[in-house]
């Protein structure tokens, strides 16, 4: 699907919608008692789970300038950070919308990009992406190999101890890890301010 996007096989991007949730109580039990409880340690949805999402939109369709974030506990128990987050952001001229929660019982993640001529769509869920040129017309779909659910955890940890080795250098650039971090940080801020956060 990024080949596609980046080829120009759809036109030029200009919309992008990502929507997903879990119930996380179900995948981390023990979220209550670990640095999910505290945003100074990496927790809440936006840091644990949203933090993906926008990166995989950077990595689609380039990286976000702008943004405004609204975020609450809605129902998760026993924590204070929140387990629902939406973001509208600005990748350029690229309008984006991003949501997230923590608590229902699907655990879905779909991505849309809408481009000139074309519409994609990635499914992680149902391990595939798809593709519409022609309004009224069906999807046309490739199917991914299927994955555990920790298949691309283990590798992540893997490519990061053989850089720590002297091997090859990781496929995320520092940069690319410090644009994450900036995005996150003007996340929690827009919540906290209740408004429109550039990322420098």
């Amino acid at each position: 699907m990024r080949r596609a996007i980046a080829e120009g096989r759809f036109g030029r991007p200009v919309v992008l919608v990502a929507v997903c949730g879990q119930h996380f109580p179900t995948y981390r039990p023990a979220f209550r008692s670990t640095y999910y409880n505290d945003h100074a340690t990496g927790g809440g949805a936006i840091q644990d789970a949203l933090t993906h999402v926008l990166n995989a939109g950077e990595w689609l369709v380039g990286p976000i300038d702008r943004l405004v974030a609204d975020a609450a506990r809605q129902v998760l128990d026993g924590v204070s950070v929140e387990d629902t987050a939406h973001v509208l952001a600005r990748h350029g001229n690229l309008l984006a919308s991003y949501s997230l929660n923590q608590h229902q019982a699907p655990n879905e993640f779909a991505l849309t990009v809408v481009c000139e001529r074309g519409t994609t769509r990635f499914e992680f869920h149902e391990q595939r992406w798809r593709w519409m040129t022609e309004p009224g017309n069906a999807w046309h779909e490739e199917r991914m190999v299927p994955l555990e659910r920790d298949t691309l955890f283990a590798a992540q940890a893997g490519l990061f101890l053989d850089a720590v080795e002297g091997g090859p250098a990781p496929p995320c650039s520092l940069d690319e890890g410090l644009q994450t971090l900036r995005v996150n940080l003007a996340a929690l801020a827009s919540v906290r301010a209740r408004a429109w956060q550039d990322v420098p």
